[in-house]
């Protein structure tokens, strides 16, 4: 830094414009004007540092050297919001001057560094429309009614028997019990039918137990007078 070639040596009446280019496809949300210098303290010796702003036309105070020692070298940055600090062609100017007569000022960096912002959301596609309903489904048509049955064909038939006899569901209904050696009874083809009842004590003997000689002997005495 001490080096006679590697620093600026600006006089007390020193006004002058430095162009520094940054990239222009970015969105920036805030700059810091970074230097080196060494000269006299802000006491007794007022260095400004501006910057252009290409949308108002004019230079807009940053900072000067309120905070830099007495001829000791201090580096350190302003920092300031993005407004228009940048031409089309990526150009920022900063302008060192002296506010005031006193003595040099030693410029061994000046530079600009800009910070990125958050690139905008870009807006979502539009919600294509909901397409429209299919159209109902038409209702099922109701069967056809059932074909009715064909009317049943009715055949004339001539009988070939004779009912000679009583048969079981004509004629009268004697009880078992009544009319014993009756001819009304004892002759065959008067009735075809008897009634008789018959006690569960005659079949049921005891718990689980039937006896069903009663009714066989019952049975086998009504058909013996036919």
């Amino acid at each position: 830094q001490d080096l006679w070639d590697s620093y600026l040596e600006l006089n007390e009446n020193f006004v002058g414009d430095f162009i520094i280019t940054v990239p222009t496809a970015v969105t920036y949300e805030s700059m810091n004007v970074w230097f080196n210098m060494r000269g006299e303290a802000h006491q007794y010796q007022v260095w400004n540092f501006l910057v252009w702003d290409y949308n108002q036309n004019t230079f807009t105070f940053v900072g000067d050297n309120t905070d830099s020692p007495n001829w000791i070298w201090n580096y350190g940055s302003f920092h300031v919001s993005w407004g228009g600090w940048m031409s089309a062609a990526g150009e920022v100017k900063v302008r060192v001057l002296a506010a005031e007569t006193g003595d040099i000022l030693n410029l061994d960096f000046l530079g600009v560094e800009v910070n990125a912002g958050t690139p905008p959301t870009p807006p979502s596609p539009p919600t294509p429309p909901t397409p429209p309903s299919p159209p109902p489904t038409p209702p099922t048509p109701p069967s056809p009614p059932p074909t009715p049955p064909s009317p049943p064909t009715f055949v004339d038939r001539q009988l070939v028997s004779s009912v000679t006899n009583v048969q079981p569901m004509t004629g009268i209904v004697l009880w078992e019990s009544s009319h014993a050696g009756s001819n009304l009874k004892d002759q065959y083809g008067n009735i075809q039918l008897e009634y008789s009842y018959m006690p569960i004590d005659q079949v049921v003997t005891s718990a689980g137990t039937y006896n069903w000689d009663g009714v066989e002997t019952l049975l086998n005495r009504i058909p013996g007078r036919s």
